[in-house]
């Protein structure tokens, strides 16, 4: 028993670092690219002052949240601040306008050091000792985020057409093995013992759903707009929603559920029609919850044949022998 607690606990250790090392979200583009990785960083202390990452698909840094004292502020990979800092600091700017030092009271409480191509590297602090370091490969593309000591919190890799390939923590652990297929185009996320985590589906060449199998990472579609500041994000066509806040949605989305009340994996669509689900969500489904502002017409066979149901909000089985249970293999949403 003893000794079945103890791996049940490492087990649970290594899930959450696991998910602690996964990105927060992930916005992909309608041809099946990364277009930005977001990580919030706001709990994990061993990086501050580094409170958010955001970086492309190939791997460039897109901008940095850093919290120092209460106050947040942003800045991007070459150190130019995006707005006015405030705090009860004095701010120092090089003579590229890039962060060079804050102070208080003619101390120097944190210092910003860059690389030879004037990317942000390094925060210190007063005393030189290094908060957060951000190491760059040949190509500019973000390598290694370091807690300091060499205490990397993640690794990045690239494949041959520089796009983000694999995730690994300082172990070489491999959080995230990203599969493509021969055009380019993201088909599947594997963890390092080959579970796949995420699939992706596509309709006529275009991304059109996504299959949670076990990431804590949020995925988007086609975002048109982030406010940096505080990891909100808002697709096309849509209200705004938050990571952090709310229920964590973004665009609206139907959502398959496996099993009754709306539990187990999730299948998640944005809009239009499928003719056929996917492998292995054929006569599978037990719960639905549509968006507001849209009707959802599911199918009893493929190509909208057989029985319909038109579902407005949600829908769950009521027990084994509700007659929708496991019959849906197509349907349309459509919005009113």
């Amino acid at each position: 028993m003893k000794r079945f607690l103890q791996f049940f606990i490492l087990s649970i250790l290594s899930i959450s670092w696991s998910f602690a090392n996964e990105p927060t979200a992930v916005n992909l583009t309608h041809q099946g690219r990364i277009d930005w990785v977001y990580y919030d960083f706001s709990n994990q202390i061993d990086l501050q002052p580094l409170d958010g990452l955001y970086m492309s698909g190939e791997g460039q840094i897109q901008m940095l949240r850093l919290n120092y004292q209460g106050h947040t502020f942003l800045i991007n990979e070459w150190g130019q601040a995006q707005g006015h800092i405030q705090g009860p600091f004095q701010v120092e700017l090089d003579d590229d306008g890039r962060l060079e030092r804050f102070r208080v009271d003619y101390s120097t409480v944190l210092r910003f050091e860059y690389d030879f191509d004037g990317r942000l590297e390094e925060v210190r602090d007063g005393s030189f000792n290094t908060l957060f370091e951000l190491d760059y490969n040949m190509d500019g593309s973000l390598d290694r985020i370091d807690k300091g000591g060499f205490d990397f919190f993640a690794r990045f890799y690239y494949d041959l057409d520089d796009q983000l390939d694999g995730i690994k923590d300082d172990k070489f652990n491999e959080t995230w093995d990203i599969d493509y297929g021969f055009d380019d185009q993201i088909e599947e996320i594997e963890d390092g013992s080959f579970k796949t985590l995420a699939e992706f589906q596509y309709h006529h060449s275009t991304l059109h759903s996504i299959s949670d199998y076990g990431t804590n990472t949020k995925f988007y579609i086609g975002a048109s707009y982030v406010d940096y500041m505080n990891g909100w994000v808002q697709e096309s066509h849509a209200n705004q929603g938050g990571w952090g806040n709310n229920n964590g949605c973004g665009q609206p989305a139907v959502q398959f559920f496996r099993h009754a009340n709306y539990s187990g994996i999730a299948l998640n669509y944005v809009s239009g029609e499928l003719a056929e689900l996917p492998l292995g969500w054929n006569d599978e489904i037990s719960s639905i919850t549509v968006p507001a502002g849209y009707l959802l017409i599911v199918y009893e066979h493929a190509f909208f044949g057989g029985s319909t149901r038109v579902i407005q909000n949600s829908w769950t089985v009521n027990d084994s022998q509700d007659w929708w249970n496991d019959r849906i293999s197509s349907f349309k949403l459509i919005r009113i």
